[in-house]
């Protein structure tokens, strides 16, 4: 495969990198076709023992690209149309992230909206620099829309996650505080120790990590975690088919994400 949307480069570490930031890496579906081709390329690899995930410019990923699903001038969307989108992503992304074999670390530096938050959840370790911003914002002062995983209470706790989608989120260092990530750096420092992270994982004997990965999965599947991840789905079917969720599908279907964006910095600026 070709890769538009993201960079790749083998090797005993691997690098990851969500590369389109004109859209603010946007889980787009070629986006997350082109990541799952490069994971597939690294789980397969003898050489490879760690893959860091990293993106271009200020957002690491503004989330899943709902623009994909209502696109400006489309139709109103039905309960089947959001199931085919969300059973995708339930199928074809989390539960794949979930089932990965290969330890993956996660360099975030720069904002993380929703689903790119999802995103950072699954990965084995996690890094952020002071710099960087975790929000459901705008989304949330918008739409309906539920967390397609659900993840977050088993990553943070029940009180920090819905203190993170209820409000406009959390700084690097609220982030590490909470769990989120496991270290908030200097910006300079950020890449660095990401670096020495990896080199770190790859001197450990790949069957032990992915023995390990296996076991603490196989313990909280039976916690519920692959349950979250089938109700959050589920849930955000609904929540998408729900009256007080047709205001954010018609500005999408009339202006598109911008408009999204001017009626939620509206609202925000008005409380």
């Amino acid at each position: 495969m070709d890769y538009e949307k993201i960079t790749f480069r083998e090797g005993v570490v691997c690098r990851l990198t969500l590369n389109d930031p004109e859209r603010r890496n946007a889980l787009s579906k070629q986006l997350m076709a082109e990541v799952w081709d490069a994971l597939g390329k690294a789980e397969r690899s003898e050489e490879c023992r760690v893959v860091i995930l990293d993106a271009v410019g200020p957002v690491f990923s503004a989330g899943h690209d709902i623009s994909e699903e209502i696109p400006v001038g489309s139709p109103p969307t039905t309960q089947e149309s959001w199931r085919e989108f969300l059973e995708f992503l339930r199928r074809d992304w989390y539960q794949r992230w979930w089932d990965y074999n290969k330890p993956v670390i996660c360099k975030i530096d720069g904002t993380a909206i929703a689903g790119g938050i999802e995103l950072s959840c699954f990965a084995d370790a996690a890094f952020c620099s002071e710099e960087s911003v975790f929000t459901y914002w705008p989304i949330s002062t918008v739409s309906v829309a539920f967390s397609p995983s659900l993840i977050l209470p088993w990553i943070i706790g029940i009180r920090k996650a819905k203190e993170l989608m209820i409000t406009k989120g959390f700084n690097g260092r609220e982030a590490e505080d909470c769990g989120l990530v496991n270290k908030c750096l200097p910006r300079d420092k950020l890449e660095g120790h990401v670096m020495e992270t990896a080199e770190i994982i790859s001197r450990i004997l790949p069957e032990t990590v992915r023995l390990g990965k296996f076991c603490f999965r196989f313990i909280y599947d039976r916690l519920g975690v692959r349950d979250a991840i089938v109700l959050g789905s589920e849930m955000d079917i609904l929540a998408h088919c729900h009256q007080a969720d047709r205001e954010f599908q018609n500005i999408m279907r009339q202006e598109g994400v911008k408009g999204i964006v001017d009626l939620a910095r509206e609202r925000m600026e008005g409380t």
